[in-house]
């Protein structure tokens, strides 16, 4: 499978791999359960201001966070699953990203050394 995914690639002239999809399968499941963590405290932040005054219609619309906190839970399992089988990946898979650290940790790269955040809160 590796090859024809080499020979389809090279056919098309694009750039060859840059490594191996189980690795960035691995650490889109990484980010996925980071954004699960995020959904689960922004989950739990609300439910505390909403337990002063919680009405009806705003408790069920909250129900739509915890199942957003269940979908990115389930689909890093699924991730981690494909990471075990995958082929290579193309470098310019990451060109469309906009945020710097999301692009360097999918990258695999070293994201201790940057100095830009991509935090922007509103």
């Amino acid at each position: 499978m590796r090859m024809a995914l080499q020979a389809t690639i090279q056919s098309r002239g694009q750039e060859p791999p840059e490594g191996p999809l189980g690795e960035l399968l691995s650490r889109l499941a990484q980010e996925l359960r980071s954004a699960t963590g995020l959904a689960d405290d922004c989950q739990a932040a609300v439910g505390e201001i909403l337990a002063q005054n919680l009405h009806h219609e705003a408790a069920l619309r909250l129900q739509a966070l915890d199942m957003l906190t269940q979908h990115l839970s389930d689909l890093s399992r699924v991730l981690d699953g494909l990471a075990e089988t995958a082929p290579a990946v193309p470098g310019a898979l990451f060109d469309g990203i906009r945020l710097a650290d999301l692009q360097r940790r999918l990258r695999g790269e070293d994201t201790a050394a940057a100095t830009a955040h991509d935090d922007e809160f509103w």
